[in-house]
């Protein structure tokens, strides 16, 4: 799971989910820029986090980062 939001300002969490195991890994490296409603996508080692919204619905974000494995 990364970013979204909870009641208030946009996260930038960065949680793992391992479905064999059924366990959340918690505490990793945040986002630079925290958003909510992003796009998301895996490939070659790393995840691209795109877009999103901040601080509110239709503010957007430009930001583009990528987390490397």
């Amino acid at each position: 799971m990364i970013g979204g939001w909870a009641g208030g300002p946009p996260l930038s969490t960065n949680e793992s989910y391992e479905a064999s195991t059924d366990t959340w890994t918690t505490g990793l490296l945040p986002m630079p820029t925290p958003r909510a409603e992003a796009g998301a996508v895996g490939t070659g080692g790393g995840i691209y986090i795109v877009g999103g919204s901040q601080p509110a619905f239709g503010a957007s974000v430009d930001a583009n980062e990528v987390f490397k494995r």
